[in-house]
């Protein structure tokens, strides 16, 4: 029995940097399984397609891209703690088992929500 899982990869620093990345989304995706892509952005490009452009340039077929916008207005001390908070929303909307992602605070944010996040460093 295939068991179809929900995978997640960041943009900037991972996906964008790494090669054996961009080919293990790849792969993943055709084994059958759903690979999204959770990056943040700053809000001054909502809407402009910007970021969308950027993962597309990688050349994985994601299942699809999901891009999550800092508020400049937070209380959050720490705006990669906030970006992690969201794209744990984003996870637990999608039903996403792992995320990999290079920043530390945006890592332990998304494991202190319960989800699975490997750091790249």
């Amino acid at each position: 029995m295939f068991l179809k899982m929900k995978y997640a990869f960041d943009w900037n620093g991972v996906i964008s940097n790494h090669e054996w990345a961009r080919e293990m989304a790849k792969a993943l995706l055709k084994a059958g399984h759903e690979v999204h892509c959770i990056t943040a952005a700053h809000p001054s490009v909502k809407g402009t397609g910007f970021q969308e452009s950027l993962v597309a340039s990688s050349g994985v077929p994601f299942t699809k891209v999901h891009v999550v916008y800092g508020d400049i207005h937070s209380p959050d001390p720490d705006p990669h703690w906030a970006a992690g908070l969201l794209k744990a929303e984003v996870m637990k909307e999608i039903g996403a088992e792992m995320i990999i992602d290079d920043v530390p605070p945006v890592v332990l944010a998304i494991r202190s929500k319960g989800f699975v996040a490997l750091h790249l460093g």
